[in-house]
C-alpha cells in the first residue's frame, strides 16, 4: 500500500472558514519565514527563530489537513507527522528566548540545550514508534485527539511547562528589567504578548480542559498563533527585532568595517564573518557559518593558522601573513591581526581575526623587489666580468713577467721573488673565486650543476660535509628562480659554516607537478627564529626577500641545539 492510497482528502469535511482559520496564519508565517531567510543576516539567533517559524508552519499546515479529510487513517497519518513539529515548538521557543535575552553562558550552552531538547527528542521517538496511543474523533474543527494516554498527558504537561517558563522570562524583561532601554522594553512587550496569548490559549483548550474535564481539545492554537505572526512582523519591521541584543549590535558595527572580520570557536569553526570578508572570499554568509575556517586557508598555510589558533586560546595576540582561498579557489595574500575572543565572563571562547587583503601590495612589492634583485644580479655580473677580464688579466701578466726575470736576478733575491710570485698567484685565485661567486658558473643553464660547483669550491676551505639531492622530473626554471635559490643556498651555507658550527648540511631540490620544494638543513647549534635578536639579521632578511621575489612559501624551523631547516615551496 502506498502513501497515496492511505491519504483521503475531502474539502467539504468541514466548513471553508474553519479551514481558513489555520491556513491563513500558515501562509502569513511562510511569508515571515521567507523574509527572515533571505533578508536578515544569518546567525545563531535568526536560525533558532527560523526553526521556530518552520515548526509553527508545519503545525498550522497539518492542522489544516486534519480539517479537509474524513478518513481516520489519513487523519492519524497527518496528526503523527505534524506532532513532531508541535513537540519541538515549545523547546525552540524557550531556546530562542534564552538566547535573545542572552541568559545562556557559553560554558553552559550545551547543557541547557540538552536539557531543553532531550525530552522532546524522546517524545518524537515514542511517536514515530507509535508507542503512545491517540484517539481521533471528528468534530466541528475536524479531527481532534481525545486520548488520556499517560505518555500523551505527560508530554502536554512538559510542553506547557516550557511555554510558561518562556512567558515568565519575557514578562520579566518587559516589566521588571531595569537594564533595558525604552525600545528594548517595547520589543520584550511585543514578544511577550505575541507568544503568551496563543500559548495560554493552547494550554487551556488543548491541555487543561481535555485532561481534567474530559472535553475534546479545541484546536484553536494555530489560529491564535496569528497574534505571534503580527507581533513578529511589528518587531521585525518597526523595532528591528534582531538589532536588540548586544551581539547583534556589535555585528552591525563589524559589518561596516572595510577589513574582513572572522570569529571562530575553540574548534576553529566560523561563528561570524562580516560583509567585507564575504565579499573578499566571494562567499555567502550562511556558507561560511559553522564551517571549519581551515577550508578557506591555502593548503601550505594550514599548519601556521592552526598554530595561531592555539596561541589565541592561550591568551596571546599576534600578527602574521598567510594565504586564503576564494570560493573559486583563487589565492589571496592577507595580513591577519589575531586576538583571543572572550565571552562576558572574560573566558576565552575562540579567536577574533582582522583580515586585510594585501595581494595588490604584495604583487607591487614583488615587482619592485624582483627589479631590485635583477639589478643587483646585473651589477654583480658586470663587476665579475671586470674582475675576470680586467684585474685577473693584469695579475696574470704580472705573474708572467715575474717568472721571466727569475733567471736574471742574483740568487740572494730568488726566495723573495718566489714569495712575491706566490702572493700574486693567490691573489689571482682569490680574484677568480670572487668573480665566480658573483656570477655562478653555469647558472643560466642548470641550477643543479651550479650548486655542485658551489659545494666543490668549498671543499678546500671548510670541513663541513655537504650533500645535494635532486628528486623528480627536472623542468626548465626561470632565471629569477635559479638565481634566487642559488643566493639563498649561499646565504644558508655561509651561516651554517660561520655561526651554526655545523658538521653536515643537506640540500634537496624536489620537482613536483605543481611546485618545487627546496629544502636546506644542517645539524648545527640552531637559533630561536622568533627572537628579536635574530629577526632583524641580514641573513634572514635577504633569504625572506629573495623568497618573496619568487613567490615562495617559506618555513623556518630552528631551535637551539637541534639544527636548522629551511623549506621553500615555489609554485609554477
Amino acid at each position: 500500500m502506498t502513501i497515496s492510497d492511505t491519504i483521503s482528502l475531502n474539502f467539504e469535511a468541514t466548513q471553508w472558514w474553519v479551514i481558513l482559520l489555520s491556513l491563513v496564519p500558515c501562509v502569513i508565517n511562510i511569508g515571515i519565514f521567507i523574509y527572515c531567510y533571505y533578508f536578515i543576516n544569518r546567525n545563531r539567533l535568526t536560525i533558532i527563530f527560523s526553526n521556530f517559524l518552520l515548526c509553527l508552519i508545519i503545525w498550522q499546515f497539518g492542522d489544516t489537513l486534519l480539517r479537509i479529510t474524513d478518513s481516520i487513517k489519513t487523519a492519524e497519518l497527518f496528526y503523527r507527522t505534524y506532532l513532531l513539529a508541535i513537540i519541538l515548538l515549545p523547546a525552540i521557543g524557550l531556546h530562542f528566548t534564552l538566547s535573545f535575552f542572552e541568559l545562556i553562558k557559553n560554558k553552559y550552552s550545551a547543557f541547557v540545550a540538552t536539557l531543553i531538547y532531550a525530552p522532546a527528542v524522546i517524545f518524537m521517538v515514542i511517536n514515530l514508534l507509535r508507542i503512545n496511543q491517540i484517539n481521533l474523533i471528528p468534530t466541528f474543527f475536524g479531527f481532534t485527539n481525545t486520548t488520556h494516554d499517560l505518555i500523551e498527558v505527560f508530554w502536554r504537561f512538559w510542553m506547557s511547562l516550557l511555554a510558561l517558563i518562556t512567558i515568565a522570562i519575557q514578562f520579566y524583561f518587559y516589566k521588571f528589567s531595569i537594564h533595558q532601554g525604552e525600545k528594548n522594553k517595547k520589543i520584550a512587550m511585543i514578544l511577550f504578548f505575541g507568544y503568551a496569548i496563543p500559548s495560554l490559549q493552547g494550554i487551556t483548550t488543548q491541555a487543561i480542559l481535555p485532561i481534567f474535564m474530559g472535553i475534546p481539545e479545541i484546536p484553536l492554537t494555530t489560529t491564535f498563533a496569528t497574534f505571534f505572526s503580527f507581533s513578529a512582523i511589528i518587531a521585525l519591521k518597526k523595532y528591528n527585532l534582531f538589532d536588540y541584543s548586544q551581539t547583534s549590535a556589535s555585528q552591525q558595527v563589524l559589518d561596516i568595517m572595510s577589513e574582513g572580520i572572522v570569529i571562530t570557536d575553540k574548534k576553529g569553526k566560523i561563528q561570524y564573518a562580516n560583509n567585507a570578508l564575504c565579499t573578499m572570499l566571494n562567499y555567502q554568509r550562511q556558507e561560511l557559518y559553522d564551517s571549519p575556517s581551515y577550508h578557506v586557508i591555502s593548503a601550505d598555510e594550514k599548519e601556521k593558522v592552526a598554530a595561531s589558533l592555539k596561541s589565541r586560546l592561550q591568551g596571546k595576540i599576534g600578527r602574521y601573513e598567510t594565504k586564503v582561498l576564494t570560493k573559486e579557489g583563487k589565492e589571496l595574500n592577507v595580513s591577519i591581526s589575531a586576538s583571543p575572543f572572550y565571552d562576558k565572563n572574560q573566558r576565552i571562547q575562540g579567536s577574533l581575526r582582522i583580515i586585510t587583503n594585501i595581494t595588490a601590495l604584495k604583487n607591487q612589492r614583488k615587482i619592485v623587489l624582483s627589479a631590485m634583485l635583477a639589478g643587483e644580479e646585473k651589477e654583480r655580473k658586470r663587476f665579475a666580468q671586470e674582475l675576470h677580464d680586467g684585474i685577473a688579466q693584469y695579475l696574470t701578466a704580472i705573474n708572467i713577467n715575474i717568472t721571466s726575470i727569475g733567471d736574471n736576478i742574483p740568487p740572494i733575491h730568488y726566495n723573495t721573488l718566489q714569495t712575491i710570485k706566490n702572493i700574486v698567484q693567490e691573489t689571482i685565485n682569490e680574484t677568480r673565486s670572487l668573480a665566480h661567486n658573483l656570477l655562478p658558473k653555469g647558472i643560466e643553464k642548470d641550477l643543479d650543476s651550479s650548486l655542485h660547483h658551489l659545494v666543490d669550491g668549498l671543499k678546500n676551505v671548510t670541513s663541513i660535509k655537504i650533500e645535494i639531492q635532486t628528486l623528480g622530473k627536472k623542468i626548465l626554471l626561470s632565471n629569477s628562480i635559479k638565481f634566487n635559490l642559488y643566493r639563498i643556498s649561499q646565504e644558508f651555507i655561509n651561516n651554517s659554516i660561520k655561526h651554526a658550527k655545523a658538521k653536515k648540511l643537506n640540500i634537496c631540490l624536489k620537482y613536483n607537478s605543481k611546485n618545487i620544494e627546496f629544502l636546506l638543513s644542517d645539524d648545527g647549534i640552531g637559533f630561536e627564529v622568533n627572537s628579536s635578536e635574530n629577526k632583524g639579521g641580514l641573513g634572514l632578511i635577504h633569504i625572506k626577500q629573495r623568497s618573496e621575489a619568487i613567490n615562495a612559501n617559506i618555513k623556518f624551523n630552528s631551535k637551539k641545539g637541534i639544527g636548522t631547516k629551511l623549506k621553500l615551496i615555489i609554485p609554477f
